[in-house]
């Protein structure tokens, strides 16, 4: 069972000399605010002294509800995460551990141990080949780079032979017609 919190008395009582309408606190409520009696009936005979007398105990009193809610919020978040530790400690499932007869095997072919060592053995294999298979993925990627421009080169250089090819049949026909006409 948690304890429940002490809190200091946050709020001291504004005192006066001045005339009887001066704020004087009389009642405080269970969380220890101390509050403030109602104002006089003729606000006309109501003077400025006591408004700003009331106003500085009613900031004070706003500043000591702030502190009183922030320590209760504390509090009650430390009250949460016990309950939670309790509540996981007398509730939560347990887990069973399965235990692997490592040390106690008289031969190195139980299942157990094969299963280990093959886990073991993998986990060696693929950090040494992971720098050769990077290795591998660059000189492909490089490959497949060189053979697109070479791709694309030697369509251009077809297009470019196709091209003299065309003006070399254009100009054939065009001595071909001029040697007609004479």
């Amino acid at each position: 069972m948690p304890v429940p919190v002490q809190l200091p008395s946050l709020l001291e009582p504004v005192t006066s000399s001045s005339t009887s309408l001066t704020p004087t606190p009389s009642t405080s409520n269970e969380h220890g605010i101390i509050l403030l009696p109602p104002l006089p009936h003729t606000h006309r005979t109501v003077s400025k002294e006591y408004l700003r007398t009331e106003n500085i105990v009613m900031c004070t009193q706003l500043e000591a509800a702030g502190k009183l809610l922030s320590a209760n919020f504390a509090y009650m978040k430390l009250m949460e995460a016990e309950n939670e530790r309790l509540r996981n400690k007398a509730f939560a499932k347990k887990r069973k551990h399965v235990a692997v007869n490592m040390g106690m095997s008289r031969h190195l072919t139980a299942e157990e141990n094969m299963k280990e060592l093959l886990k073991e053995e993998m986990k060696r294999v693929l950090t040494s080949l992971k720098p050769k298979f990077k290795e591998l993925k660059k000189k492909i990627e490089a490959f497949e780079k060189n053979e697109a421009k070479a791709r694309k080169e030697t369509a251009a250089r077809e297009k470019k032979v196709l091209q003299a090819a065309a003006r070399e049949r254009k100009a054939a026909q065009q001595r071909e017609l001029g040697r007609g006409r004479s």
